[in-house]
């Protein structure tokens, strides 16, 4: 382009340096705003990653947030789970507790309950360990292996220090948590020697059961198989064994599942053989450790009448008997010889019978009568009842009677009502301010169990 006289004044587009309209200070401006654009179009992109970085972050944020609050509702649930797989457990071992409670009415026999409601096994057990496994804990009313101390596989038998009355029994083992697919067998132990010697056995796992026999030998049990069988079992469910004459039922939630003839008698039938139980089994493989279901609950029952029904004692001094009894100013046990005649007990252990001493085998609320007959009158005497924690223990007197009323009186008798413990001892003991002869058939110590 040019002026219209085609003259180009000088400096026209040139210009000078100095004057600031030089083109080659056109051109720097011209960079310069290129240069700032291109670093303001930089920018901006680098901004819109940033607000895009920041709304990945954010959205990694939510997305954290949602897994923890899911990971925390999972959580939730599964304590959820737990706690009702706990309940139901513990509903399941309170109703097999009334219903072995209920067999028992039917025959009169043994009737043992165990709801693991305290903190520890012992006492009342004998335990005996297979392998390399922690010994049984209780937690949350079920007793199970410890989390701590297993290695390699193994299982841990115990046996109730109560036995049946009679060779037929049942048995039942409420299922608590654990034992899910793959874990080992949960064991129900019946018809058991006292030192596990032989037993017989069910053995319970997630999708499997079994009835079989077992041994123990060096310090390791061992269990054959005689039948099997599939079967979903799972927490809160019952299982019972019932061992009958030669044949041993297994029953899940009452419907039977498996029944074995034992014609050849593998497992002996025997008053020695009378103790039940219950195993916890452990194994640790490539992917992981795994335990047997808890047991939430043992129950155990005679299947048949015993011949003596109840738990108690009487003992009673032989027709024409006499014993010398010296006067004594303190309680007295009654002396050596005295119960001569005619004894019957059962659930209970007969120390000493000539002087009347028992201990107690189960727990409870007692009756209990003294009664003695003199061979001459006296005034003022009365009957005790003397109590010990254990054999072995002196006797003292847990409670009188009243004196006697009459000048010349020839006999007295007194009833208590008392709680005794398992293991305890009691006797009938005296007090006579002067010496006279015992005699019978007219002298005797009663003793029953009310309720517990």
């Amino acid at each position: 382009m040019t002026s219209p006289d085609k003259h180009v004044p000088s400096g026209a587009y040139g210009g000078s340096s100095s004057s600031g309209n030089n083109i080659a200070n056109l051109q720097a401006v011209t960079w310069a705003g290129a240069r700032d654009a291109v670093v303001a179009n930089v920018m901006g992109s680098f901004s819109d990653v940033n607000m895009a970085n920041a709304g990945l972050m954010g959205n990694a944020h939510n997305a954290l947030g949602a897994a923890n609050s899911a990971a925390e509702i999972a959580g939730n649930a599964q304590q959820t789970a737990v706690d009702v797989q706990t309940t139901t457990a513990s509903n399941a071992s309170v109703v097999a507790s009334m219903t072995a409670s209920q067999e028992g009415l039917n025959y009169g026999g043994t009737v043992f309950t165990d709801i693991f409601d305290r903190q520890s096994l012992q006492p009342g057990y004998s335990t005996f360990t297979t392998g390399q496994v922690a010994n049984l804990v209780i937690t949350n009313k079920q007793c199970g292996l410890s989390s701590t101390g297993n290695q390699g596989s193994g299982n841990v038998i115990a046996l109730a220090a109560t036995v049946t009355q009679t060779d037929d029994q049942a048995v039942s083992v409420v299922m608590g948590s654990g034992g899910g697919q793959g874990s080992p067998e949960t064991f129900l132990i019946a018809r058991a020697a006292a030192d596990l010697r032989t037993f017989a056995c069910a053995k319970v796992a997630a999708g499997r059961i079994t009835l079989g026999y077992g041994t123990r030998k060096d310090m390791s049990s061992a269990i054959v198989e005689t039948r099997s069988a599939a079967a979903q079992v799972n927490t809160g469910d019952t299982v019972l064994l019932e061992a009958i004459g030669p044949t041993y039922t297994l029953f899940v939630n009452g419907l039977e599942i498996l029944q074995w003839n034992d014609a050849e008698q593998l497992t002996p039938v025997a008053a020695a053989n009378r103790s039940f139980g219950f195993g916890i089994s452990y194994s640790a493989g490539w992917f992981g450790r795994n335990y047997s279901f808890n047991a939430a609950g043992l129950t155990a029952v005679d299947m048949k009448a015993p011949p003596t029904v109840g738990t108690g004692w009487s003992l009673q001094m032989a027709a024409q008997s006499s014993v010398a009894a010296p006067a004594v100013n303190v309680p007295t046990v009654f002396p050596a010889g005295t119960f001569s005649g005619l004894v019957t007990s059962n659930n209970v252990t007969v120390l000493d019978q000539g002087s009347g001493r028992i201990q107690i085998q189960k727990a409870g609320w007692y009756g209990v009568t003294v009664r003695f007959q003199l061979d001459r009158g006296i005034s003022s005497f009365r009957t005790y009842v003397c109590m010990a924690s254990g054999a072995g223990v002196a006797l003292t007197a847990a409670r009188k009677g009243p004196l006697t009323s009459q000048a010349y009186a020839t006999n007295t008798s007194a009833t208590f009502v008392l709680y005794l413990q398992a293991g305890s001892v009691v006797a009938p003991g005296y007090f006579l301010p002067s010496g006279a002869n015992i005699v019978g058939p007219a002298t005797y110590f009663d003793g029953a169990l009310l309720s517990y």
